[in-house]
């Protein structure tokens, strides 16, 4: 769904290198300083193909890889993970607070 959704993906230097060789899949959004992943003109993920499947699945970005998490950040304040609660995959009951604490560390570690 996310792909399908306008969901901003921020883009890192490394990323921006896996993708390099799939098009011209970022921009740069000059009120943030960012490098973000293009959209379609209907809002699609510009990496979603015709069949509706990812067409850089294995180096697509930590933002897609994490998504429906996405770890805050701030000076000061532990790290947070928030989730889009629109994501229809949410099933189930809550995470203990354990679970959430592994959560945190391996979005915190991944690259």
């Amino acid at each position: 769904m996310c792909c399908r959704n306008p969901y901003r993906v921020d883009l890192g230097e490394d990323e921006l290198t896996r993708l390099a060789g799939e098009m011209d899949v970022w921009e740069v959004v000059e009120e943030r300083a960012a490098m973000v992943l293009m959209r379609q003109a209907d809002d699609a993920c510009v990496l979603l193909s015709d069949d509706l499947r990812c067409s850089a699945y294995e180096v697509r970005p930590k933002g897609c890889r994490d998504y429906p998490f996405r770890l805050e950040v701030e000076e000061g304040r532990p790290p947070k993970v928030e989730r889009d609660l629109a994501c229809p995959g949410f099933v189930g009951p809550p995470m203990t607070e354990s679970e959430y604490e592994d959560l945190v560390a391996s979005l915190a570690t991944r690259s």
